[in-house]
C-alpha cells in the first residue's frame, strides 16, 4: 500500500515537472517557418500575436495535458498531451517543443504552425 503511494506520487511529481518544463521551454520569440514576419511572444502570462512590427492579438493562456476544446479529443487526459487555452477561447493542440521548434495545431482548423525560437530570453 505504501508503494502504490509512492509510486502515484512519482507519477504526479514527473507530470508536474515535465509541464514545468513545458512551461519554460515554450517561453520566448518564435518565427514562423513559413512566414518570417510571422511571430510570436510566449511570456509566463501572456500569448503574442505580431505580424512584422504590428502586435494582432495579446491573449492570457495556459498549458494543460487535457483538450481545452470540447469537440476536439474529448476524452483525452492523457500526459503526454500539451495543449494551449487562450483566453479568447482559440485552443491549440502542442504538437512538438523543443528549445528551439514550437509546433501546433490550432484545434478547430486543424492548421499546423511551426515555429523557430529567435532568443531565449525575452528582452
Amino acid at each position: 500500500m505504501y508503494y502504490a503511494h509512492l509510486l502515484t506520487l512519482l507519477m504526479f511529481a514527473t507530470n508536474f515537472s515535465n509541464q514545468q518544463s513545458d512551461q519554460q521551454l515554450i517561453l520566448g520569440k518564435w518565427i514562423n517557418e513559413e512566414d518570417t514576419s510571422d511571430q510570436i511572444i510566449i511570456e509566463s502570462r501572456y500569448f503574442y500575436s505580431v505580424y512584422k512590427t504590428d502586435t494582432l492579438s495579446l491573449s492570457e493562456y495556459k498549458l494543460s495535458n487535457k483538450s481545452c476544446d470540447k469537440n476536439y479529443m474529448k476524452d483525452s487526459n492523457n500526459k503526454n498531451l500539451l495543449f494551449m487555452s487562450l483566453s479568447n477561447q482559440t485552443c491549440y493542440e502542442i504538437t512538438g517543443l523543443s528549445d528551439s521548434t514550437l509546433a501546433y495545431r490550432h484545434t478547430t482548423s486543424g492548421k499546423l504552425h511551426v515555429f523557430h525560437k529567435l532568443k531565449n530570453k525575452i528582452d
